[in-house]
């Protein structure tokens, strides 16, 4: 799989959710979320805590089948990128 080099958590998320064809309501279901929480986390408005970061990863990895660690590396750098300033 190419590995990505998002600038912010938006992008990183936005990216993992076209690739695996997830909608804002599927992750928020998933997650016991209000949609609306999922598209600020999309919109950049607002980012997650930890509690969801770490569900955001767990429930991505068993949805898509995509490899834990690779998901942890890019959303981590993702928030990386998100906080340098600019």
């Amino acid at each position: 799989m190419k590995t990505e080099s998002p600038t912010s958590f938006d992008q990183w998320l936005a990216a993992v959710m076209k690739r695996n064809k997830i909608t804002a309501s599927k992750l928020a279901r998933m997650l016991k979320c209000h949609h609306n929480v999922v598209r600020s986390w999309q919109r950049g408005r607002n980012l997650p805590n930890g509690y969801y970061i770490a569900n955001i990863i767990v429930v991505l990895e068993k949805e898509t089948g995509e490899n834990f660690t690779q998901l942890c590396e890019t959303c981590f750098h993702a928030l990386i990128e998100h906080h340098k300033p600019k």
